[in-house]
């Protein structure tokens, strides 16, 4: 632990030894992220510059099959759970819709207000 606390969180002893578990959790994965976030970053920009650097080369429905094949697997997994909560979303939307159908029904009132 000392290792990365005076390693990688640039921690002073002071500041280590006065620090509960917890907050050196909380600041290790502070760093974690910021980290993973960065590198991310980098990613993105290669990408990008390898783009524009073959965009003169290829045709434009190829830089777009392009820009589909270079996707990072943290970009198809946030694409995942956007599609998730969506679904989630509309299954919710129809399920309070049915609920307000049936109970409609239910009372004889037909009607739209």
């Amino acid at each position: 632990m000392e290792r990365l606390a005076f390693g990688w969180l640039s921690m002073s002893e002071e500041e280590f030894y006065n620090s509960t578990l917890r907050s050196f959790h909380n600041r290790l994965k502070g760093f974690e992220e910021r980290e993973q976030s960065r590198q991310r970053e980098d990613w993105t920009r290669t990408r990008w510059m390898i783009l524009h650097l073959l965009s003169p080369h290829v045709k434009r429905t190829t830089f777009a099959s392009l820009r589909r094949a270079l996707r990072f697997p943290w970009e198809i997994e946030e694409e995942r759970k956007k599609v998730a909560h969506f679904k989630g979303d509309v299954s919710g939307i129809l399920a309070k819709w049915d609920a307000e159908m049936k109970s409609k029904k239910g009372n004889g009132n037909t009607r739209r207000s």
